[in-house]
């Protein structure tokens, strides 16, 4: 998976500062948005709102909040202290990730540092790997391509985001804490295709005021709603799988796997059961509504369950990290089987079987690992399920499939010998197809050499 860094002078104020105030403290500010080059295919915002707690942390210590903007003041010319906003974007993230930031500082100066050119007659001023530029109402940095597209925008020479480009529908949420948008054409070609495929055009994810998470996916609806059953088909048996790990733990005598696996379960089902996703036109809308950070009925229980369950639950899970290998990629070649069906309804069919791979064990090898092996995920049956293990790995996979239409099913499965005594781990998912078209997961079956 292809995976882009935002640079690190402009990371620290996207991060570090995005953190919600109390409503009393949330000031309607302008939209930052109009600053964001038209053409930008990935944007994220921050509102001054969000930036409030950074602000406290800096302003609350007097001493400190008067050295550090005399140094920023001396060392770069702006006193990035007073930064009340900003907003992040790129215009190419596919084969190179390119991006830069406009952070809103009210009255910066000209920048210290080597002016490495100009743009529009506005220097830009070498800042690490990245260049700097002011304009009116702030800075803009990162790279170089990216600056200079902005300062085009705010001299007016190209157009901004408006209401009519690919991610307009930011506007709707530009007095949120935080926003951020995607165009979904914009990522490697794997992502691209799977948006094609359920119709996806932009994704944005949203924190509102009032502190609640939104996420929507908008294109083609008949399309975004064989997403929105493919969601709902995986999640809902990873709860059938997080259920049953409830009901075994509570049958144990491992009082803390108890408590963990019955937390883990009433956690997990009551954010499913409010974040999944809802059609609303030609949007698929998820919510959730985070917990008042400043509840204590909350935080006081959690903590005291984190804190009895953490020490004892890392020793056990440190025993048994090697089992998550084959669970999550026997998940995933059940996620692409769901996949290629929803593409191949006609057809009624799950992707062609594959014989184990890689054909040998892994038990022996160097680290007791298979090394990835250019070509030992070819088979078709693979690339089907767009699925292989390209880093040193413990087991080997194979996936068999049979039937069509109603009568069609699968088995995903991964086996190991883990510590190499002969005794060997396996674990398999089952899909099968429902009377009224829609495919289903059996909970996860797994015989543990470890238990």
């Amino acid at each position: 998976m292809r995976r882009y860094a935002l640079p690190l002078s402009f990371s620290l104020v996207l991060l570090l500062f995005a953190r919600p105030c109390s409503a009393a403290q949330r000031p309607a500010g302008p939209s930052l948005l109009p600053q964001v080059p038209d053409r930008a295919v990935a944007v994220v915002t921050i509102a001054k709102s969000g930036l409030a707690m950074a602000r406290h942390l800096v302003d609350e210590d007097a001493a400190m909040r008067s050295e550090l903007g005399d140094y920023l003041a001396r060392a770069l010319g702006v006193d990035l202290t007073r930064v009340d906003g900003a907003v992040a974007w790129s215009t190419e993230l596919s084969p190179k990730a390119s991006f830069a930031a406009f952070l809103s500082v009210p009255g910066a100066g000209a920048l210290h540092g080597r002016v490495v050119g100009s743009r529009g007659a506005v220097p830009l001023v070498a800042i690490d790997k990245w260049v700097a530029a002011v304009v009116p109402g702030g800075v803009l940095i990162g790279d170089r391509t990216e600056v200079e597209a902005g300062i085009d925008v705010a001299q007016h020479r190209a157009p901004g985001l408006s209401t009519h480009s690919a991610l307009g529908t930011l506007f709707g949420a530009a007095s949120s804490d935080f926003a951020a948008g995607l165009a979904a054409a914009a990522g490697d070609p794997s992502s691209v295709k799977t948006a094609e495929q359920f119709g996806v055009r932009t994704v944005t994810l949203e924190l509102t005021s009032a502190n609640q998470v939104v996420l929507e996916a908008a294109g083609d609806p008949q399309k975004l709603e064989g997403a929105r059953r493919l969601i709902s088909t995986v999640m809902t048996a990873g709860i059938a799988q997080l259920k049953q790990a409830k009901d075994r733990a509570a049958q144990g005598a491992d009082v803390l796997a108890g408590v963990s696996a019955i937390v883990g379960y009433y956690q997990a089902a009551r954010f499913w059961k409010e974040f999944q996703p809802r059609l609303v036109g030609d949007k698929l809308v998820s919510r959730y509504q985070l917990p008042d950070p400043k509840s204590t009925n909350l935080l006081v229980p959690m903590v005291g369950v984190m804190a009895a369950v953490a020490i004892p639950a890392f020793t056990k899970y440190l025993r048994r990290a090697k089992t998550v290998e084959a669970t999550s990629n026997v998940r995933a070649m059940a996620s692409g089987a769901i996949v290629y069906y929803e593409a191949h309804r006609k057809a009624g069919r799950f992707p062609p079987s594959t014989s184990w791979t890689p054909g040998a064990a892994c038990c022996g090898q160097s680290g007791d690992k298979c090394a990835p092996a250019s070509g030992a995920f070819s088979a078709a049956g693979w690339k089907a399920l767009g699925f292989s293990v390209d880093e040193p790995h413990y087991y080997q996979y194979r996936f068999t499939s049979q039937g069509r239409g109603k009568h069609a099913h699968f088995v995903a499965e991964a086996r190991g010998d883990l510590d190499c005594d002969g005794q060997t781990s396996s674990f398999q998912v089952v899909g099968t197809v429902s009377a009224q078209g829609d495919v289903t997961l059996a909970p996860l079956k797994s015989t543990d050499e470890l238990e």
